[in-house]
């Protein structure tokens, strides 16, 4: 089956931006499994895996694609360590977006208001509180992502 072309666009940027900014490849799996768009995780072993699900992204402009690379890619400098409390989650989230804004403001200057307003339009119109509630508590903080911005 044919990776969709979304999934190709993540996985070439994800590549590109994990050897610019953590100086090594990280192996990307397909797995639908999860309902989430992208996840990173770190085994016992200390192997890093990036896993996507590739029906998620289907519907994800470039600019939410490229968001979702630098978040991962934050989370990967982070440590990915397991979260031991809901407000570890909030923060480690709320830094992890706000680092993924940052780097679309800065390298992606044209593509900043589409991210926005697109991301706006699932925190706040697609049932995003109750399915994701740390990430929507740490997102909500985000000036940006505010309902009146």
């Amino acid at each position: 089956m044919k990776k969709p072309i979304n999934a190709d666009f993540f996985i070439d940027m994800f590549n590109i931006y994990s050897v610019k900014l953590l100086n090594t490849t990280i192996p990307i799996v397909r797995d639908n499994r999860n309902d989430a768009v992208a996840v990173s995780e770190i085994y016992d072993d200390g192997r890093v895996v990036v896993r996507y699900n590739s029906r998620q992204m289907g519907s994800l402009c470039k600019a939410e694609l490229l968001a979702c690379v630098f978040h991962e890619i934050r989370h990967i400098q982070q440590g990915i360590l397991p979260y031991i409390t809901e407000e570890q989650k909030v923060r480690q989230e709320l830094d992890a977006e706000g680092y993924a804004l940052q780097m679309l403001k800065e390298h992606y200057p044209d593509l900043i208001n589409e991210y926005i307003k697109a991301f706006k339009l699932r925190l706040y119109k697609r049932n995003y509180k109750k399915k994701y509630p740390e990430h929507y508590k740490a997102f909500i903080q985000i000036i940006e992502y505010k309902k009146e911005a």
